[in-house]
């Protein structure tokens, strides 16, 4: 099964800034200050985004290991 990887579109200092999703385009922007302290912003809201518009994704995910 294919693991949908967000879509780096932006980064900065290795930090990505904004985003895609690879299934339905939806955009991510980072939502504060880019900093190590909160590298993990972007990452976050997209595994998010996956579990409440794509559980189906995550399910077949989970029951293809």
């Amino acid at each position: 099964m294919w693991k949908p990887k967000l879509i780096s579109a932006t980064e900065v200092s290795g930090i990505i800034v904004q985003g895609t999703c690879p299934i339905c385009r939806a955009i991510f922007m980072h939502k504060s200050g880019v900093g190590e302290e909160n590298k993990n912003d972007l990452p976050d809201q997209y595994e998010a985004h996956l579990k409440e518009k794509h559980p189906n994704v995550l399910k077949e995910l989970a029951e293809g290991l």
